[in-house]
């Protein structure tokens, strides 16, 4: 059997620090078994197993998480993305790690590949047909709605919406109640500093 070099996979390979002839045979094997995985999880009626499968390809998720169905994870950088604990993914939502263009074209020289993490806070709740893009931060217990893109980081406790996805309305003291008030203050603070949100009046 031989491996032919691949200029494409060789610069993932860089990414994780690796080079040669083996290591483009594991990642090849690597990469089979998450696509697997994917299908497997794809077709799995059981909210508890489709989340074990995505641990095993490599998304880091946190306890009581739900997952809906056809969920499309970074399949070469999925240990990239992080979800905290007791937050929701719809079904057909999208999340990348990264973002290439073919090395062959003009096009890869303006735009290199870039791999950036993204992490999805604690409580959160990603409706249907979300897509993440690369390096984007959802605060804890954001709801982001049905269809939106979300291209840059969103507040905690917000609701944001649309293309691309913005805040739009303040759930704080909707919130307020049911989260403990260190954690609550810490997250104003986090909004004030970070994002400016609510905005200042002028």
């Amino acid at each position: 059997m031989s491996i032919k070099p691949n200029k494409e996979l060789d610069d993932i390979l860089r990414f994780y620090g690796k080079q040669g002839r083996w290591s483009r045979i594991q990642f090849r094997f690597l990469y089979l078994f998450r696509f697997i995985l994917t299908r497997l999880s794809f077709f799995c009626p059981i909210v508890g197993l489709r989340v074990v499968l995505t641990r095993w390809r490599g998304v880091r998720i946190g306890k009581d998480v739900y997952l809906g169905h056809n969920i499309d994870f970074d399949y070469v950088f999925p240990s990239k993305i992080t979800i905290g604990d007791h937050s929701g993914i719809g079904s057909g939502c999208s999340i990348s790690a990264h973002h290439s263009i073919p090395m062959n074209t003009p096009l890869a020289q303006l735009f290199p590949r870039t791999v950036k993490p993204v992490h999805i806070g604690r409580g959160v709740d990603c409706n249907l047909n979300v897509i993440i893009q690369p390096g984007v931060t959802i605060g804890n217990y954001a709801v982001i709605g049905n269809g939106s893109i979300v291209t840059r980081d969103i507040p905690p406790m917000t609701f944001a919406a649309g293309i691309p996805a913005k805040p739009v309305s303040d759930l704080s003291e909707k919130l307020k109640p049911f989260i403990p008030s260190e954690e609550f203050e810490a997250l104003l603070q986090e909004r004030r500093e970070r994002f400016n949100w609510p905005p200042r009046e002028k």
